[in-house]
C-alpha cells in the first residue's frame, strides 16, 4: 500500500488533543455541577458591576465578566424606547458596568428542536443570567479595547456612508462577523443553502488579513524578517479582537501563525498538528466550547479539507481547468466535514450546498479583499471613499441577487431529517475513513475500501430517513404568551394550529421531527401571539393549505403572511362559516365563531379534528359566548385546549358542566412562563378541578406530547 506519507506520521499534538479531551470528558460532570458565586440570588434583584467580554451591535444582550471571578454572566439588555427600531444600546467590549436586574436560571429545551439556552449559556462558561432594567457605565474601553472599538465605528459609519443599506449589512457580516446586521429573511435563506459560514470570520478572512500583509513585507523586503513576524501577531490578533473572537477566527489565526513560525525555524509545516495544538488552546481557556455548533463546525470543516482536498484533487485530474478542479476539491471536502455537523444541530441536509458554494465562495473571496483595500484606500484618501467601494458595490449586490435567483431557479436543496441517531452518526464517520482508505490506496486495493464505505453511506442515508410516529400524536408548544399545535398522524401527514409568538420554535420543531410537508395550517385569528412563528414556516417548508376566518384575512397585519404563502404557492382557504379538511384517518372540521365581544377576537377560525374515537377541540382565544357556542357544535370532545391561554374571561361553570357532559378526558393550558397576564387564572384551574378534567400546562411542563391512543372511546 502506497500512502502519503505525511497522513501516516505520527503526530504527537494530534494524541496531545485526543488524550486532552478525554481528561476533558471525565472532568465534565464536576465542571458543570461546580457552583455559581451568584447561585444563592437567583430569583432576586441585584446590583452587579463586570466588564464586557463579548457584544455585538443590534444584538439585545451581552456577555459580562464578573469583577475578581472567573465567571461570566449572559445580561439581556433593557430596550431603547427611544430608537426608531426599538433596538438595545450598544456596550462595546472592554466596558466596566454596574447592572441592576433579576437574577434568573437559564431554561433548558422547552420545545423538541428548540433552542437550549442553558447549554448555549454553558458553552460561555455562564450558569445564570440577569435581566437587566439598569445600566450604568462605569468606565469605557481602554487600550487595545477601545481602539476596536473607534474602529468598528468607522468601519460602519464608512459602510452607511457609501453602501445601501442591505449591502452595508451584508458587508459588516462578511467582515466582522455581525450577522445581525443581515436581513434575517435573507440569512435564513443562507443557512436552508447551506452558505451561511460565509458569514463567520475563519481562515477566509484571516488569511486575507494574513496575506494582505505579508504582501507589503514582500514588497519592502522584509518577508523573512522576526520583525515581520511579530507584526504578522499583532495584526491577526487585532483582527479576532476587532471580530469579537470567534472560535473560527482564532483557530485560523494560531494555524497561520505557527505555520509562519515553522517557515522561519525551518521545520515542516504540519497542518494537522497544527488545527490541534489550536484546538487545545481554544479548550485549555474555556472546555464548554466542545459543544458548541461553531467550535464543531470550524474544526471539523478545517480537518476535512486537510484530509480529503490533495486526493480529491488527484481524483480530478480529468477536470481541464486547475481552478475548477480544486474548487471542486474544496467544495467537496468542506461538504464531506460538515454534513454530519449541519445534520445534528440543525437537522437539516443541503443537497445543494456544495454547488451554491462553488457558485458564490469565490465572490466572497474577492468582496473581502475587495473591502479590506477599499477601507483602507478610504482611511488614506477619505475623499475617494465612494470610488474605492465601486467593485465592492457591485460584488455585493451580484452577492445578494445570485443568492435569491439560485433559490428561485433551483430551489434551496435542503431536507428536513430530524437529528440522527447516533449509528447514523458512527455509519457515516465509518464512510469518511473507507473513503480517505480508498482515495490514498494503490488501484489494485481500492475495491474493498470502495464497496465499504459505500455500504456504510447507504446505512447512515437510511438511518436518517424521516418516519412518521407509531400512531396519532398531538403536540402542544411552549410558544411563549402564545397558542400553537402540532397534530402528527401515523400516515405522516402533519396540521399546525396557530403559530405561537416565538419566530423559529415552530419550525425548528418541525424541523426535528423531519417534516418535509404541511398538510394543513389553520389559524384562529390574526394576533402576533398566534401568528408568530408562522412566516419561518412558509419560508422552510411547502404548505398545502391556509386557512383562516374570512374577516380576520383582511387585517394588515395578516398581509404580509398571506403574501409569503401566496409566493410559496399555499393554498389560501378563508373560511366564512364552515369547513373540512379531510384527513386519511378523520377530518379537521372548522368553524367560523362570533364571541359577542369587541376587538380582533370577535370572530375567529375555531377547529375540532376527529381522530377514530378521539375529538381534539382548538377554541382559539373566544370568549365564553364563544366558547360555550362552539362546543354545542360538537357531539363529544376529548381533549380541549383552553381558550385564550386560560383567561378567567373565556371560562364559565356552565361552559365546564356541558364539557363534562361532552366527554372531556384533558385539557391543556398553553400559557407563557410568568407570563405577565398571570394567565392561566386561578378561577379557571378551579373549575377545572371541581369538573374533574386533568390539566396539562405548558408554562410549567414546557412541550405537551400526547399519544391519541392512550384515550379510550366515549361510552354509549
Amino acid at each position: 500500500m502506497v500512502v502519503d506519507r505525511y497522513y501516516y506520521r505520527e503526530h504527537r499534538m494530534v494524541w496531545l488533543l485526543l488524550l486532552f479531551l478525554a481528561g476533558l470528558l471525565l472532568m465534565m460532570p464536576w465542571l458543570e455541577t461546580a457552583p455559581s458565586v451568584l447561585a444563592a440570588d437567583t430569583g432576586k434583584t441585584v446590583t452587579i458591576a463586570g466588564t464586557v467580554r463579548e457584544s455585538r451591535d443590534g444584538q439585545n444582550y451581552l456577555w459580562l465578566k464578573l469583577d475578581r471571578q472567573k465567571e461570566m454572566l449572559y445580561v439581556s439588555l433593557p430596550r431603547n424606547r427611544e430608537a426608531e427600531n426599538d433596538t438595545a444600546i450598544w456596550y462595546p467590549t472592554g466596558t466596566r458596568l454596574q447592572i441592576h436586574g433579576l437574577l434568573e436560571l437559564p431554561q433548558g429545551q422547552r420545545n423538541p428542536g428548540g433552542f437550549d439556552e442553558a447549554q448555549w449559556l454553558r458553552s460561555k462558561q455562564a450558569r445564570i443570567k440577569i435581566m437587566a432594567d439598569e445600566i450604568v457605565v462605569l468606565q469605557e474601553p481602554q487600550g487595545i479595547w477601545r481602539l476596536s472599538w473607534q474602529m468598528q465605528c468607522w468601519l460602519k459609519k464608512t459602510a452607511r456612508q457609501v453602501l445601501a443599506p442591505e449591502q452595508e449589512g451584508l458587508a459588516m457580516a462578511l467582515l466582522l462577523g455581525e450577522k445581525q446586521q443581515l436581513e434575517q429573511e435573507f440569512y435564513r435563506l443562507s443557512q436552508r443553502m447551506g452558505i451561511a459560514h460565509m458569514f463567520a470570520v475563519s481562515g477566509l478572512h484571516v488569511g486575507f488579513a494574513g496575506t494582505l500583509l505579508l504582501f507589503v513585507f514582500r514588497l519592502l523586503g522584509m518577508e523573512r524578517n522576526w520583525l515581520s513576524f511579530v507584526c504578522l501577531m499583532a495584526v491577526l490578533g487585532f483582527y479576532c479582537i476587532l471580530t469579537g473572537l470567534p472560535p473560527s477566527a482564532v483557530r485560523a489565526a494560531v494555524m497561520l501563525l505557527l505555520a509562519a513560525l515553522a517557515t522561519r525555524l525551518l521545520r515542516p509545516p504540519a497542518p494537522v498538528d497544527f488545527l490541534a495544538l489550536a484546538a487545545v488552546l481554544l479548550l485549555f481557556d474555556n472546555p464548554f466550547l466542545v459543544f458548541a455548533a461553531g467550535f464543531q463546525l470550524s474544526f471539523g470543516v478545517t480537518l476535512a479539507l486537510l484530509l480529503f482536498v490533495k486526493p480529491l484533487q488527484k481524483k480530478l485530474q480529468w477536470v481541464r481547468w486547475l481552478w475548477l478542479r480544486d474548487s471542486l476539491a474544496v467544495a467537496g471536502a468542506a461538504y464531506l466535514g460538515s454534513l454530519p455537523l449541519t445534520a445534528w444541530h440543525f437537522y437539516t441536509l443541503s443537497f445543494l450546498s456544495p454547488l451554491f458554494n462553488l457558485l458564490l465562495v469565490p465572490v466572497v473571496s474577492i468582496a473581502v479583499p475587495a473591502m479590506l483595500l477599499a477601507f483602507l484606500c478610504t482611511a488614506l484618501l477619505p475623499a475617494g471613499g465612494s470610488f474605492f467601494f465601486l467593485p465592492v458595490t457591485v460584488l455585493l449586490k451580484f452577492l445578494l441577487q445570485g443568492t435569491t435567483l439560485l433559490s428561485d431557479w433551483i430551489g434551496t436543496g435542503h431536507w428536513y431529517i430530524g437529528r440522527p441517531g447516533w449509528m447514523a452518526m458512527l455509519c457515516y464517520l465509518l464512510f469518511l475513513f473507507f473513503l480517505w482508505r480508498w482515495l490514498y490506496r494503490k488501484k489494485e486495493a481500492e475495491t474493498s475500501a470502495r464497496n465499504t464505505a459505500a455500504v456504510c453511506l447507504t446505512a447512515a442515508v437510511l438511518l436518517c430517513i424521516p418516519a412518521p410516529p407509531d400512531g396519532d400524536e398531538l403536540l402542544y408548544l411552549d410558544a411563549g404568551q402564545g397558542s400553537s399545535a402540532i397534530l402528527r398522524t401515523e400516515q405522516g401527514e402533519t396540521v399546525i394550529f396557530d403559530g405561537g409568538t416565538q419566530e423559529r420554535e415552530l419550525a425548528s420543531c418541525l424541523a426535528w421531527y423531519g417534516v418535509n410537508e404541511v398538510q394543513a395550517m389553520v389559524l384562529s385569528h390574526g394576533d402576533a401571539d398566534h401568528i408568530g412563528g408562522v412566516m419561518q414556516v412558509l419560508e422552510q417548508i411547502p404548505v398545502r393549505y391556509l386557512c383562516m376566518e374570512y374577516s380576520q384575512m383582511q387585517r394588515e397585519a395578516v398581509q404580509p403572511l398571506l403574501e409569503l404563502a401566496r409566493e410559496q404557492d399555499a393554498a389560501i382557504k378563508p373560511v366564512a362559516a364552515g369547513a373540512a379538511l379531510a384527513l386519511q384517518n378523520g377530518e379537521v372540521r372548522l368553524y367560523a365563531v362570533a364571541d359577542g365581544s369587541t376587538g380582533t377576537n370577535s370572530r375567529a377560525l375555531t377547529a375540532a379534528v376527529q381522530i377514530d374515537a378521539v375529538t381534539i377541540a382548538f377554541p382559539g382565544d373566544l370568549s365564553v359566548q364563544g366558547a360555550e357556542a362552539f362546543v354545542k357544535m360538537q357531539q363529544q370532545i376529548t381533549i380541549w385546549t383552553v381558550p385564550h391561554h386560560g383567561s378567567r374571561f373565556s371560562a364559565s361553570a356552565s361552559l365546564y358542566q356541558m364539557l363534562r357532559q361532552k366527554g372531556v378526558q384533558l385539557a391543556v393550558i398553553s400559557a407563557g412562563q410568568q407570563n405577565r397576564y398571570g394567565h392561566p387564572h386561578e378561577d379557571v384551574l378551579q373549575l377545572l378541578q371541581n369538573a374533574g378534567i386533568p390539566v396539562h400546562r405548558t408554562d410549567r411542563q414546557g412541550a405537551v406530547r400526547i399519544s391519541l391512543g392512550s384515550f379510550s372511546a366515549p361510552a354509549e
